[in-house]
């Protein structure tokens, strides 16, 4: 099918500012890319792809904790966590749990700041992704649209 056909397509090596900008986002050395590639469509869907990554989970996920400034109750329970379905999984053992928490307020503060730290990292001004991590770190979105929820059926598409 024509659709399925990209006719435009652009590879561009990131300059130093995008590298600083995606290790503000992501932590430190997360981001291994040093290009990116970009392919429109005929049917005016835009493909931009993060070429040779291998992102590192464990290394985003410690600078989410750490940004996150943890109270003392919580940090032991965060210090073996090196993926975000550990990270899931303890939020939701601390929200189920029966009865008081270590910290009681503080835990409540704590997974709270957590959680505002994924959606900032993960999901702001970002398209979505058909999976939770290890994201694609691609996305497709009509080039007039800026909304975060946009996803393409062409994910992993070349």
């Amino acid at each position: 099918m024509i659709d399925d056909v990209a006719p435009i397509t652009a590879t561009f090596e990131l300059e130093s500012e995008d590298r600083k900008a995606l290790d503000e986002r992501f932590g430190p050395g997360t981001i291994s890319a040093t290009r990116v590639s970009a392919r429109r469509f005929y049917d005016n869907q835009l493909f931009v792809d993060l070429v040779d990554l291998v992102p590192d989970e464990g290394n985003a996920v410690r600078y989410l904790v750490e940004r996150a400034a943890l109270s003392p109750a919580i940090e032991p329970l965060m210090s073996g966590v090196q993926t975000f379905e550990a990270l899931r999984s303890v939020l939701s053992e601390l929200q189920a749990a029966d009865g008081p928490v270590p910290g009681g307020s503080e835990t409540a503060n704590d997974i709270a700041a957590l959680k505002l730290g994924l959606v900032r990292m993960l999901a702001q001004n970002l398209p979505s992704w058909p999976t939770p991590w290890p994201p694609p770190w691609s996305s497709c979105c009509p080039p007039s649209s800026t909304s975060a929820s946009t996803s393409c059926s062409r994910a992993g598409s070349t």
